[in-house]
């Protein structure tokens, strides 16, 4: 039986899970850049109810939920009421450690350390 994610797991926790991960965490990243708009600092928070599946996702800005899409099809869930209902990490990733992560899949090394956010 697949276990469950941490409460405060992060995108990078959950590679395993994806089907796809350099395209699904490209997908993840294109949402993150349209509900960014220039310099706003969005953030993604991943689903931790589910096991064994790709988990949803949620964008924020600050503390303040943008929007949420459903982890296999990358479409937006419709009105508030996923956004409130899901059991969200209680940390994240930021715009620019998502897109250090998709470089990272895709076999890009930076210098230096690590980009993994532990965002409460």
């Amino acid at each position: 039986m697949p276990t469950p994610l941490a409460l405060d797991a992060v995108l990078s926790d959950a590679v395993p899970l994806l089907r796809q991960p350099e395209e699904d965490v490209r997908r993840i990243l294109e949402m993150l850049g349209k509900l960014r708009e220039g310099s706003r600092d969005v953030v993604v928070r991943i689903g931790v109810a589910e096991t064994g599946k790709p988990p949803n996702y949620r964008i924020d800005l600050e503390d303040t939920p943008l929007a949420a899409f459903d982890g296999a099809t990358h479409r937006a869930f419709p009105g508030m009421k996923r956004i409130e209902t899901e059991a969200w990490s209680t940390a994240s990733m930021t715009y620019l450690e998502v897109r250090t992560m998709l470089g990272k899949l895709r076999g890009f090394v930076k210098k230096g350390p690590a980009a993994r956010g532990k965002h409460a």
